[in-house]
Order: C-alpha cells, then structure tokens, then sequence
C-alpha cells in the first residue's frame, strides 16, 4: 500500500467564491486559509473522540461505535461550532466530498465521518 495526496480543482460558475485548488495559491485559497486551520482542527478532534470509542491503526469508513456521540452531531453543525464559515462549507467542502460519497446533500452526515 503507498499512500498519496489527492489534489482537487473546484471552480462554480458564477459562484463568488472562484477557484479552489490544492498546490495553487488563488485569491480564494487565501480567503479560506482560517477555515482550512479550523477544518484541521475539527478533523483532529473528531480522530481523537472516534479513537476513544474505537480504537483503530488508521482512518476507516468502517470505524464506528454505537456509543460515540459524534453519530448525533451532523458534521455540518459541527462546523459551525468550530467556527467554520458557511462557504468554506458550501464552495469548498460539498464539491470536493460530494466526488467521494456520490451525495451533494451532506448537511446530515455525521461528525463521526470527518477523519476520513
């Protein structure tokens, strides 16, 4: 198994949040640059709380626990309590997830999910 980055390229017409791009210093790279930090922070927190209720060597889809409370919390909501902007959430995040999980609907996935 050898692990490497995936890179992603969005860009919405007419969206007033332009172009997105891993590696590429745009305009609107610098605008999310604090959301990208909080983002981390979330995803840390969520592997830390999924690590207490089920230990695992790494990420897994598959990584649950009945008992864990992020199953309740959407990530969408947790988001917001981390501070992360609605359009970091709406420009950024749904076009780069909705290629993953095939859904562009993702206001109700569970925080559980955010380390994958």
């Amino acid at each position: 198994t050898e692990q490497h980055d995936l890179c992603f390229y969005v860009e919405r017409e007419g969206s007033k949040a332009g172009l997105w791009a891993h590696g590429i210093s745009t305009e609107t790279v610098e605008r999310f640059r604090v959301d990208v930090e909080l983002w981390m922070r979330l995803v840390s927190f969520v592997t830390q709380v999924n690590g207490i209720f089920q230990p695992s060597l790494g990420p897994s889809i598959y990584r649950m626990s009945m008992l864990n409370p992020l199953n309740l919390i959407s990530l969408r909501s947790l988001c917001r309590w981390f501070g992360i902007s609605s359009d970091f959430w709406n420009y950024v995040f749904v076009p780069i997830h909705s290629s993953t999980f095939l859904e562009t609907k993702m206001d109700d996935l569970p925080a559980v999910m955010a380390e994958i």
